[in-house]
């Protein structure tokens, strides 16, 4: 039995959960509301994590154990479980550990009519009537397409349609708007899980805010399981404003554009469902069309009952290719919260922590919220590169290094003993035996000692506690809670890893796809654990688990760079002359070698040689004991011919070896070919430049070809948006707020003055088609050749399919083209090749050279 949702009934009394049966049925069972929590109690028979015992206090009613609660905390008893919804304790109590099944999932897209005079319609003001929905009823395979004809198409039915219309699913037409949302809502009756491309702040709350309007006053409650409730509006932050989701109850509302963000690691120069479905489904792109969708509806009907499968099309493309929902079920179900909380940060996290320690018999404290807070922790690390063109450098990588700190120093709450008043001079006064005096914080009684590094180092190691870069002393004779849950997760992901390599060899591709999905769940939870620690509404929060966390794992990768560097050199230094590059787990060096396979040699090696070392390391520099200090490994990643090293972040490598198999690619950071906001026609382009001179062409004959190349972007003329610069925005409004003021001292960033400019020519040319600019939008930027006013640059929504006359008048003729190319070709390439000494041609110096110049 798979749980959908669950939601709080009869005045918060019941526990209402929705789930489909393995018969495929879904219905609801109502449990009692568990209302309880613990309070401290020497003769009490449960445990916290601690070892302090505790009894529970039941209640039969809300009020009187909200009042209870409050009477706890005011006289400052320790109270335990109190902040657990009981809608996340009822799911913990009957569903953990269950089968996981299907749930069935709607993809849906709705069309919006315009008036002209009016101009867009939004969900603040819907006064536009929906004239198309389509569906993809992803657990049936059935697609619906119910559509309200336009005025000149009144008589049209079915039959007229062209075949590869009605081949494509059911095709329904009505007379009028109410129709079609009545017929809706008969469409998702038996759908767990709705979902569309921006669905959660257009098409949801749309579709509820028309119904109520066309057909009754509470019809919209219809997105909600009957007898679930009334759904209620949330205000979230969305790009630096406010903005209104629909909390729908009972039926899950998924947002396919949010779940994708969440899941897919690159960042896309747009979120626009055309070009995410042009970059991940070969083929399927959206339809495109000339004029406004208005003019498409009333002018080729046919044309756009296409547009409108095609939406659904690709989203039910996207969750074949990606099964992203499915991942996000399986994420929930196996940490018993609900499906929309595998977007959130912690609770994921939360619920996995509370539910093995009620596995183990033990109670969780509630979430006190620090008063004050040690600020932004520091993050990952990262080393500044031997700037340069290296020949065969190769990279070591540690395995997970952020969860095997964890488990390695028993990192968590509970195993906290004390802190050192000095942090790190402490650490470092400590593992290196000096004579320096720290003072050290106990945690248990908050008294203090003070004496020297050295005597430091043998009380902890006489106590077997260990102690991290921080200065942060945690107990190694309890098995922690956090490195406990990160040791099951890291032992299932090896095993659902090895499932998935069985399952490939026996062709059996169903089940490989299965449990690498469940590998890259277990993956996900191990990587954000050190991160949750650090967020204050954690309910596990405490600084100190994160910054431990980084700062002991910056050790550990100092280590395996200093470790190569005295295999390679004979010195334990990170200046030496190996030392090309470090960023957070990885360092790369040279191999000293001129083929690849001697380097490959070199580099299985160095990383053997470096995992050696590291059981000591860890004894020495962590005080582990022997059960801790044999977690942190090493693995040889990749062997270049040749890399350019910019700066931190930036590098681009010709790999010729990845895991030790022969692969020929590039792997590149931070720089503009990595970078998914070039336009897609010149980023391959440039990539391809930068192939060619890795792989050691004569820059010569590369460079006359750049030259040539930006000739021809300039010659374009016929789609500006060709040499468009793409950029995002967030805060626009509140910049628009201030320009408006005229606040004297307002500096606005290039591309906020250019949106506000779109917005202002929208204004002055009385567009009322063209959308406004607002936070969040993807955008294109044109440089002008001369100011307009203060304007130097105009921003155009990217998602927009057609330019509005008066910018193809009185805009395009005065776009600087040569400002354009220069910052789409010349500036990437420069951050590219400049480090190896190479300079981006011109035409002036190529003539020159061939003596046409003179």
């Amino acid at each position: 039995m798979t749980y959908i949702s669950a939601v709080l009934k009869d005045y918060r009394k019941t526990v209402r959960v929705w789930s489909r049966n393995k018969d495929g049925r879904r219905s609801y069972h109502d449990y009692d509301a568990p209302y309880y929590f613990y309070i401290p109690d020497k003769n009490g028979s449960h445990t916290n994590i601690i070892g302090d015992t505790f009894d529970r206090l039941d209640f039969n009613t809300p009020k009187d154990f909200h009042e209870a609660v409050e009477a706890y905390k005011r006289a400052r008893v320790d109270i335990h479980e109190s902040d657990i919804k009981p809608m996340y304790k009822i799911l913990s109590e009957q569903f953990l550990g269950a089968d996981i099944g299907q749930l069935n999932v709607t993809f849906f897209d709705i069309e919006v009519d315009y008036d002209p005079e009016i101009g867009y319609s939004s969900t603040e003001n819907p006064y536009a009537p929906i004239n198309s929905i389509a569906l993809y009823h992803y657990h049936s395979g059935k697609t619906v397409v119910l559509a309200v004809p336009p005025t000149g198409r009144a008589g049209i039915s079915v039959n007229d349609l062209p075949n590869d219309i009605t081949s494509a699913g059911e095709i329904v037409l009505f007379d009028n708007e109410r129709d079609l949302l009545k017929r809706f809502f008969q469409e998702i009756y038996d759908s767990d899980i709705i979902s569309g491309w921006n669905s959660d702040f257009f098409d949801v709350p749309y579709t509820y805010e028309r119904a109520n309007m066309v057909i009754s006053k509470n019809a919209g409650n219809q997105l909600c399981f009957p007898d679930a409730g009334t759904p209620y509006y949330q205000e979230v932050e969305k790009f630096g404003r406010m903005q209104k989701r629909l909390k729908l109850q009972g039926r899950v509302t998924l947002d396919y554009l949010e779940v994708y963000k969440n899941f897919e690691m690159a960042n896309k120069p747009s979120y626009a469902l055309e070009s995410v479905a042009e970059d991940e489904l070969e083929g399927m792109e959206k339809l495109s069309y000339t004029g406004t969708l208005h003019q498409l509806y009333n002018d080729d009907f046919e044309e756009f009952l296409r547009y409108n499968l095609r939406d659904t099309e690709i989203l039910k493309g996207l969750e074949d290719v990606k099964k992203y929902i499915q991942l996000a079920i399986q994420m929930s179900h196996m940490n018993t919260c609900t499906i929309d909380d595998v977007l959130g940060t912690i609770q994921i996290s939360q619920c996995s922590i509370i539910n093995s320690c009620h596995q183990q018999g033990m109670i969780v404290g509630d979430h006190t919220p620090p008063e004050e807070t040690m600020g932004k922790y520091s993050g990952a690390t990262v080393i500044d590169p031997k700037a340069g063109m290296h020949d065969y450098t190769a990279s070591v990588d540690l395995k997970s290094l952020y969860p095997m700190t964890m488990i390695s120093l028993n990192i968590s709450p509970e195993t906290i003993r004390g802190q050192f008043a000095e942090r790190e001079i402490a650490y470092n006064a400590i593992v290196h035996l000096t004579q320096q005096m720290v003072t050290f914080i106990d945690e248990s009684n908050g008294n203090t000692l003070r004496t020297t590094g050295e005597k430091w180092n043998k009380i902890l190691l006489k106590k077997n506690w260990c102690i991290s870069a921080l200065g942060t002393v945690y107990d190694q004779n309890v098995n922690g809670i956090i490195p406990s849950v990160l040791s099951t997760w890291f032992a299932e992901r090896k095993e659902f890893k090895g499932k998935m390599a069985e399952a490939k060899r026996e062709g059996d591709d169903l089940k490989a796809e299965y449990y690498d999905r469940m590998q890259y769940i277990k993956k996900i939870q191990l990587n954000s654990m050190y991160g949750a620690c650090g967020n204050k509404y954690f309910k596990f929060y405490d600084v100190r688990l994160a910054e431990s966390t980084t700062l002991s794992g910056r050790e550990v990768l100092y280590h395996m760079g200093r470790t190569i560097a005295l295999k390679l050199n004979g010195e334990y230094d990170l200046e030496a002359d190996s030392i090309v590059y470090g960023d957070t787990d990885s360092i790369y060096f040279k191999t000293y070698k001129t083929n690849p396979e001697d380097a490959l040699k070199v580099a299985q090696d160095v990383c053997t040689y470096v995992n050696e070392t590291y059981p000591t390391f860890m004894s020495t520099h962590f005080l582990c004991d022997e059960h801790h200090d044999s977690y942190m490994e090493a693995e040889q990643e990749v062997v270049s011919d040749r890399g350019i090293y910019i700066k931190k972040k930036y590098y681009i490598l010709n790999v010729v070896y990845d895991d030790g198999k022969p692969v020929d690619k590039l792997k590149d950071m931070g720089v503009p070919i990595k970078k998914t906001t070039l336009p897609k026609a010149i980023k391959l382009k440039l990539t391809n430049f930068i192939k060619r001179l890795l792989k050691g062409e004569d820059w010569d004959i590369i460079g006359k070809e750049i030259v040539f190349y930006k000739d021809d972007l300039k010659d374009i003329s016929a789609n500006i948006r060709d040499i468009a610069l793409p950029k995002g925005i967030t805060k626009l409004e509140t910049y628009t707020a201030r320009y408006n003021a005229k606040e004297p001292d307002l500096r606005l960033p290039g591309h906020v003055a250019a949106s506000i400019f779109w917005n202002t020519c929208l204004k002055l040319y009385k567009d009322k088609e063209s959308p406004q600019i607002s936070s969040g939008n993807k955008l294109e930027i044109y440089y002008l050749k001369k100011p307009i006013g203060k304007f130097k640059s105009i921003a155009v929504p990217k998602d927009m399919q057609v330019l509005p006359k008066w910018f193809e008048d009185h805009i395009v003729p005065i776009i600087d083209k040569d400002a354009q190319i220069e910052r789409l070709v010349d500036k990437q390439m420069k951050i590219m090749i400049s480090a190896a000494g190479i300079k981006v041609p011109t035409k002036k110096k190529i003539l020159f050279e061939e003596g046409l110049f003179g």
